[in-house]
């Protein structure tokens, strides 16, 4: 199930700091591993100010769409300056919250990345069994660390990607190196930290 919210103005990048306009459900989607589901979010606003915000699931050509018109749930000119007020007297505070959610999804992207070679069918065949041992490991032990620590700070969870890093990478790149020099077919792929743009 996907919850779309449509927020109209707010003092920062964070959800919880918008006005609600509306919400709907999109429900059906299949079960899958992150970062398979691909749902797409359309926002428009048409000449007479009405938004129409959509979500459609491309693997299972499920939609759905609601219009918000500019006559309900509006905010007065008071409340939307008391919100630039606050955006700038807590900038420096959203700044800090947008980092380290960040620095979370970073670490827990490193994560997934591991565990998706692992579930590979032929993980067992490309790594050496005390490689694969050290790799299950540091994922069970670092997601039971992202479970208990969930509002750790941002350096606490860049140290503990570095730390992920530092036991994971030089064995997923041997690896790598080893089956390029005998031209294997199979790929290991050494996990990506990118960043994310959700702030909620």
């Amino acid at each position: 199930v996907v919850s779309t919210q449509s927020g109209q103005f707010g003092r920062g990048a964070m959800t919880k700091d918008n006005h609600l306009l509306g919400q709907f459900h999109l429900h059906g989607i299949l079960p899958a591993p992150r970062g398979i589901p691909q749902v797409e979010v359309t926002f428009d606003v048409n000449a007479n100010g009405i938004m129409e915000v959509s979500a459609y699931d491309k693997s299972t050509d499920r939609g759905h769409t609601i219009q918000i018109k500019n006559d309900k749930g509006r905010l007065t000119k008071a409340q939307i300056d008391k919100m630039c007020q606050d955006a700038i007297l807590f900038a420096d505070d959203d700044r800090s919250a947008k980092a380290r959610i960040e620095a979370k999804s970073q670490l827990e992207n490193y994560v997934h990345g591991i565990q998706m070679n692992l579930d590979n069918s032929n993980s067992h065949l490309m790594i050496p069994p005390q490689d694969l041992d050290i790799l299950k490991q540091t994922c069970e032990e670092t997601q039971r660390w992202i479970n208990v620590n969930s509002d750790a700070s941002e350096q606490q969870f860049t140290n503990k990607l570095k730390d992920m890093e530092r036991k994971c990478a030089p064995i997923i790149t041997r690896v790598y190196q080893n089956m390029t020099s005998r031209g294997g077919s199979e790929t290991l792929k050494v996990p990506e930290t990118k960043k994310m743009d959700e702030v909620d």
